[in-house]
C-alpha cells in the first residue's frame, strides 16, 4: 500500500510528523491495484466500499483519516454526513477535524498531489504534523 511515487512522499510527510507507519493502521479505498497508480473509477469504489466499510467497523478507529478527494467523498457519504458538491469544497476540508456518529474525520491531502503541486508541501506538512496527536 502506498508504494511507488506516492508513497514515498507519503513516507517523507510521516516522517516529518513524526508518526510511524507501524503506529498506523491502513488500508484502501479500492482492494486492489490499479494500473499505473491511476484514479479509481465510481464503479471500482463502489465493488470495494462494502469490504472497506466492514473493515472499518471491525478495526473500530477513534480518528479515521481519508487521503484524497476519493476516500474523503467516500467517508463523507458513508458516515451519512454531508456530502460537498465539489472537488474544491472538498479540498476545503483537508486538515479539519469533522466529528460524525462514527468517530472523527480528519481528511488529509493524497500524497500524490505533492508530486504535481509542489507549493503544496508546506501546508500539506503542517496538516500531517497533526497526526502526532492522534497516534
Amino acid at each position: 500500500m502506498f508504494i511507488g511515487p506516492s508513497g514515498g512522499v507519503l513516507d517523507i510527510l510521516l516522517s516529518t510528523a513524526g508518526v510511524s507507519r507501524d503506529a498506523l493502521y491502513m488500508t484502501n479505498l479500492v482492494k486492489c491495484r490499479l494500473p499505473d497508480y491511476r484514479r479509481p473509477k465510481q464503479d471500482e469504489i463502489e465493488a470495494c466500499s462494502d469490504y472497506l466499510d466492514r473493515e472499518i467497523s471491525l478495526v473500530d478507529p477513534e480518528v479515521l483519516v481519508p487521503l484524497g478527494y476519493y476516500a474523503t467523498r467516500h467517508m463523507l457519504r458513508s458516515m451519512n454526513h454531508s456530502d460537498p458538491e465539489s472537488r474544491s469544497d472538498i479540498a476545503e476540508l483537508f486538515g479539519t477535524i469533522i466529528p460524525t456518529e462514527r468517530g472523527q474525520l480528519y481528511p488529509l491531502p493524497h500524497p500524490a498531489s505533492l508530486i504535481y503541486h509542489e507549493d503544496y508541501w508546506p501546508v500539506t506538512q503542517e496538516r500531517y504534523r497533526k497526526l502526532k496527536e492522534f497516534v
